[in-house]
Formats: C-alpha cells, sequence, structure tokens
C-alpha cells in the first residue's frame, strides 16, 4: 500500500493506492463504522482518496472485486454519495442503482451497499450545522433518488475538491476561499433537497423488509460464527419461507443466503488474520468461523481471495 497525507488544523488530505487488503481498506475511511465484506472471486486492489475541509469530508474510493458493505453513516452529517463507473449490478438497499443516482445516509443511518466487481464512488458529507434550516425536509435517513443533473453537479464538486487539494493544497486557507467554498456546500444541499421536495421517492416495503432479514441474518451469524447456520435455523430466526428468505438475500446482496453467508465467514477469517498479533494461526481462527474441514476451508478460501492463508499472513508479517 502506498500513501500520502497531510494535515492542518482546518483541512486535510489523504490518498491510498495499491490496497491489497479490503480490512485496512475499509480502517481508511475518517470517522466512518462500515464492514466491508469481499463477495467476488479473486485478488482485491483498492484506492482511496479523502479531503475535509471545515468539517465537510470528500472522498473517491474504488473498489477491484464485489464488496458487500454494511454499517452507520457518520455521525450528524448528511452523506450524499455518486458513483463515476460501474461494471455491473450494484444495490443500494436493495434498490438498484446506475450513474445517475444520488444516494444519502442522514445521522448514522443504517446502510447496505453491494458494489459490482469494479466501482468508483465518489461520497461528500456535509455536516448538519451547515445546513440546519434544510434537514428536517428529508423523508427517509437512508435512500436513494435518480437525478442526472444532480448527480453530475455532486460529482464535478467532489472531482474539484479532490484535485485542488492534489495539485492546489493551500488554497483553502484564504478566508474568502472558504467562505466561498461553503456557500457552494449549501448550494449543492439546496439543490439535493429541491430534487426530494419535487420528486419524493417512494420507498417499496418489500426493500425494508428485504433489508431487516438481511441484518438479522448477519446478526445472527456473528452470534453463532462458530458453526453455520441451516437455512431452516435461518427461516426460523427471520421469520420467513425458504423462498422469501432467498428473495431478500438476492434483493440486497445478489447472492443466495448460503453462498453470502459462506462469503461473510471466509471474510470473517481474513481479517482476524489481517488484524490479528504475530501469533495468529490459521486452523484456530478458521474453527472461531466455523470452518472444521482444513483442507476445504483452504479451497474455499483461495477460491473467493485468490491467495492461500498462509500467503495472507506472509503478506501482512513480510509486507513488500
Amino acid at each position: 500500500m502506498e500513501l500520502t497525507s497531510y494535515s492542518s488544523q482546518q483541512n486535510g488530505f489523504r490518498c491510498a493506492s495499491h490496497i491489497q487488503e479490503l480490512a485496512q481498506h475499509s480502517q481508511l475511511l475518517t470517522d466512518w463504522s462500515l464492514r466491508y465484506d469481499q463477495i467476488s472471486q479473486g485478488r482485491f486492489e483498492g484506492e482511496i482518496k479523502e479531503a475535509w475541509l471545515d468539517g465537510v469530508q470528500f472522498y473517491e474510493e474504488r473498489l477491484s472485486q464485489s464488496v458487500f458493505q454494511s454499517g452507520e453513516g457518520r455521525a450528524d452529517t448528511l452523506c450524499l454519495g455518486v458513483f463515476n463507473a460501474l461494471s455491473g449490478d450494484t444495490r443500494w438497499m436493495g434498490k438498484n442503482l446506475t450513474l445517475q443516482d444520488v444516494t444519502w445516509s442522514y445521522k448514522r443511518g443504517e446502510l447496505m451497499l453491494q458494489t459490482p466487481e469494479y466501482s468508483s464512488l465518489q461520497v461528500l458529507s456535509i455536516p448538519l450545522s451547515l445546513i440546519p434550516d434544510m434537514i428536517d425536509e428529508l423523508p427517509h435517513a437512508v435512500y436513494a433518488v435518480r437525478n442526472d443533473a444532480l448527480a453530475s453537479r455532486i460529482r464535478q464538486q467532489i472531482t474539484a475538491v479532490l484535485h485542488s487539494m492534489i495539485e492546489h493544497p493551500l488554497q483553502m486557507a484564504e478566508k474568502q476561499a472558504r467562505l466561498q467554498f461553503k456557500s457552494d456546500i449549501r448550494g449543492l444541499a439546496f439543490a439535493f433537497f429541491d430534487v426530494i421536495g419535487k420528486h419524493p421517492p417512494a420507498v417499496k416495503h418489500s426493500r425494508q423488509k428485504a433489508q431487516r432479514v438481511v441484518a438479522k441474518a448477519q446478526e445472527a451469524l456473528i452470534a453463532n460464527r462458530d458453526r453455520p447456520l441451516t437455512m431452516d435455523e435461518l427461516c426460523l430466526i427471520t421469520h420467513t419461507s425458504r423462498r422469501t428468505l432467498q428473495n431478500c438475500f438476492e434483493t440486497v446482496t445478489g447472492q443466495s443466503p448460503a453462498v453470502f453467508l459462506k462469503n461473510m465467514r471466509l471474510n470473517g477469517v481474513k481479517r482476524m488474520l489481517v488484524m490479528g498479533n504475530e501469533a495468529s494461526n490459521i486452523s484456530e481462527i478458521a474453527s472461531k468461523w466455523g470452518f472444521w474441514h482444513l483442507s476445504q476451508f483452504t479451497v474455499d478460501y483461495k477460491r473467493l481471495f485468490g491467495e492461500l492463508p498462509s500467503q495472507t499472513l506472509k503478506a501482512i508479517r513480510c509486507p513488500g
């Protein structure tokens, strides 16, 4: 991983490229509480550019594999997101996304995002203190609206700020420049609320149910991580039939419950290998996540991540 960063009292910028571990990638974002799970097969590589100005955060992340992100948005902020590139199906809270969609999360709203095998996402995070007169107009804590003009405007703003922070890092030190910057951000927020007011998105009950079912299944997996849950157990836990359970997972994750939850467990193992100590033991960690047959676990691990568990440990212990 290559990392470049600088910060002053008010401003900061960070760029990390050639990130080989998803667990490290997810920890680079400031003030976010997100879990990233790789769900497509192959080696991962990521890149993050992040800037912050007077509490306003901008970031762009590129992911080389399909990743399921879950967790909470930033506290006390309105977060707007747009994609620059999508190589395939993308799901935000069960809703299929395009490059014309603008996603939002508000006040630590619970979010679920499934990206395709290549994606480039840009996010703008606005402190609520900067827009106190607007925020009451938001109809849902987390959702998306399709508006090409708004998506393009947000994309241009984020791109311009990231470029400026790279090429002219001292530009925002001037008082007048900061005042204009805040005015521009408020104008962008006003445009967002104007679109929402004129075209309020309708939230489908079926998507909300699917989100709850997947979240409950994830919680059950963590609580019983030392053994794989059967489909019958998951149906009892989520109060669904097998068909409904299947449909809910496909809506939110794009995968069957069995495949997705196995991928989560494999990601749990890799996360512990990457973030663990020097004495990390592969077989012990695998058994903690319900993988009791080490040879089959090794095959499954390599199929998903494109490397053996021992190679993961070696790369962490001997980087470069």
